[in-house]
């Protein structure tokens, strides 16, 4: 029985992956008994800005976590998301960040990256030349348990 179950619960996984894959969604697979989940968001070429993350709960319209910053102050841009983490599983990372256009550099990079453990295992980014005063990225990652 317990290998059956495993089989079932990779399907699961792999076909939810494919999902997002197909939705256009980054995917970042976690251990569920690995170290806690984090989130960090950047903005590259020097750009200020600022941004909301929200982790959403898998399946349905309801915000789990809701926090903002900027790209203006030393405060740190990493947000350890809740425990445990299986129930992270199906949930949605969302970042809608925006970087104002300091010339002479047009140049930017918005970046949503989810950690465990010291290791990246997830990321979206928009990066590019602007060609307006502010850029708005909105970035999303969804986190799917290994099987």
């Amino acid at each position: 029985m317990t290998p059956k179950k495993k089989k079932t619960k990779k399907a699961k996984t792999a076909a939810e992956s494919a999902a997002a894959a197909a939705a256009g969604t980054k995917v970042a697979v976690f251990d569920p008994a690995g170290g806690p989940l984090s989130a960090t968001i950047t903005s590259g070429q020097a750009q200020p800005g600022s941004y909301e993350l929200l982790l959403w709960e898998a399946n349905v319209n309801k915000v789990v976590m809701d926090e903002r910053g900027n790209f203006l102050n030393p405060d740190d841009d990493t947000y350890e998301l809740p425990l445990p983490n299986t129930n992270n599983h199906g949930r949605i990372v969302e970042c809608i960040a925006t970087a104002v256009i300091t010339p002479p550099i047009t140049n930017y990079a918005l970046r949503l990256s989810i950690q465990q453990d010291g290791v990246e295992i997830g990321v979206d980014e928009a990066a590019d030349k602007a060609t307006a005063a502010t850029v708005t990225a909105d970035l999303f990652v969804q986190l799917l348990e290994a099987p």
